[in-house]
């Protein structure tokens, strides 16, 4: 679902839709597993969003499927994958999870050693806090 960060900028495609080239204006791994944790907390629909320079892809995930909206103006580009909110869940996990030390850094790269620690930490824990409720 995501792929591996290169400095700045990730691959964002679900099944069944485009590719998002999307940029570290918006914080993916943090923004992204808080709203996965909130939706599955609440059990209810939530919302990400990415920049892609120029433009932004909002995806909302529901239960059975999720709805991306690419806005790049004057574009608006609409389209739906059958992927349900566990497996948006579960890709997430995986993904940040495999990759953590460079999804620390994607927001911004000129952290020193105490804020990448600081951060990891964190990154962590709200993985572990998905992964239970994913669990669940």
């Amino acid at each position: 679902m995501l792929g591996k960060p290169v400095p700045g900028w990730s691959t964002f495609k679900l099944k069944d839709t485009n590719s998002y080239d999307l940029s570290y204006l918006s914080d993916i791994p943090y923004e992204w597993v808080e709203a996965a944790i909130c939706g599955l907390q609440m059990d209810m629909p939530f919302c990400v969003k990415g920049h892609t320079e120029p433009g932004l892809v909002t995806c909302t995930v529901s239960c059975d499927n999720c709805h991306i909206v690419f806005k790049a103006h004057p574009r608006l580009y609409q389209e739906t994958s059958n992927t349900t909110r566990l497996q948006f869940c579960q890709s997430l996990y995986d993904d940040i999870s495999q990759n953590i030390d460079i999804w620390v850094e994607f927001h911004s790269h000129k952290l020193d050693d105490s804020e990448r620690r600081t951060r990891k930490k964190d990154l962590e824990q709200k993985l572990a806090r998905l992964k239970d409720l994913i669990s669940k």
